[in-house]
C-alpha cells in the first residue's frame, strides 16, 4: 500500500523542498489553518516523515470503491496520535492530499514540540 517513504530534513513547515508536495501545500495554506505562522515554527520539527499509497487498489486489499483515503488511513492515524484528552495540544501535524488528488495520495507528518532546535 505505501509505494514510497522517508524522513525529510524540511526546515520550513510552510513550504518545502519536496518539488512533488509543493502544491499540496500551496493549497493547505490557501485552504486550512494547520500550518504555523512564522512565529511557532519553532513548535514543529524540522523533520518530516512521508509516505506516497500506491494507487495499485490491488494492494490495499479494498475494493476501489470502498477505499476513502482520508477516512481510512489519514483520519486513524490522527485519532491514534492526537486524540489523547490529557494532551493539551496535538502530537503530530498531519497534511495530506485528498481521495480525489489526481497527483497520488500523499501523508505528511512532523512532530510538535520535540525540542528540534537543529543541533543534533
Amino acid at each position: 500500500m505505501v509505494s514510497d517513504w522517508g524522513i525529510y530534513y524540511d526546515p520550513n513547515p510552510r513550504y518545502t523542498i519536496i518539488k512533488e508536495d509543493e502544491q499540496l501545500l500551496e493549497l493547505y495554506r490557501e485552504d486550512y489553518d494547520e500550518l504555523p505562522e512564522d512565529n511557532d515554527e519553532k513548535s514543529i520539527s524540522k523533520w518530516l516523515l512521508r509516505f506516497k499509497i500506491s494507487d495499485d487498489w490491488a494492494l490495499t486489499g479494498f475494493p476501489q470503491d470502498e477505499f476513502m483515503f482520508v477516512n481510512d488511513v489519514v483520519k486513524r492515524i490522527d485519532a491514534a496520535c492526537n486524540d489523547d484528552p490529557e494532551e493539551k495540544q496535538k502530537v503530530i501535524q498531519i497534511i495530506h492530499s485528498e481521495d480525489t488528488s489526481t497527483s497520488g495520495l500523499v501523508i505528511r507528518i512532523r512532530p510538535y514540540d520535540i525540542g528540534d532546535d537543529g543541533e543534533s
